[in-house]
């Protein structure tokens, strides 16, 4: 049997720590990650909120603070970890407030994102698969222009997480 394997790094073993916690924690329950949109709508959940008289905002900022939430409890395990093996990691207390302003405003940002996103993907196929399609020149071009931003902007920023 091979020897088991140890990143050079301490800092990659947190980031594959960090993703298996967010894997785990996508969604709200393990074992669902992507399927999440689809299970919420099989189980109605969107449906019975959007009867309610919250306004729709008012949902998306609670969907928004709910991913920050999780997001946030997954970067104070990571930080845990990483202190059980003596990890040099800063421990000022500002530095770790920013910390988690980051890990929180970036990961509302990303739900808002998936969010509009997956709602002109849904227009977009709700309008071919029944024949009725409304603003399908705009939600391709929405869908083009979006996806083309990452593709140009992916590549700057693709260093980063390595360095």
């Amino acid at each position: 049997m091979e020897p088991e394997t140890f990143p050079e790094e301490p800092a990659d073993a947190l980031v594959g720590v960090q993703r298996l916690i967010r894997r785990r924690l996508r969604g709200g329950c393990p074992n669902r990650g992507c399927a999440a949109p689809r299970w919420n709508r099989d189980a109605g959940v969107l449906g019975k909120l959007l009867v309610t008289p919250t306004p729709r905002p008012a949902l998306i900022a609670g969907k928004a603070f709910a991913a920050g939430a999780k997001s946030l409890v997954q970067a104070v395990v990571a930080l845990l970890i990483a202190a059980v093996p003596g990890v040099a990691l800063t421990w000022n207390p500002l530095k770790l407030l920013a910390v988690a302003a980051i890990v929180v405003l970036g990961s509302a940002f990303f739900s808002c994102l998936s969010m509009t996103i997956a709602g002109i993907e849904v227009d977009a196929l709700r309008g071919l698969l029944l024949g009725t399609p409304r603003h399908l020149a705009s939600d391709f071009a929405v869908l083009f222009v979006a996806a083309a931003l990452g593709v140009a902007e992916a590549p700057a920023l693709l260093g980063r997480p390595a360095r």
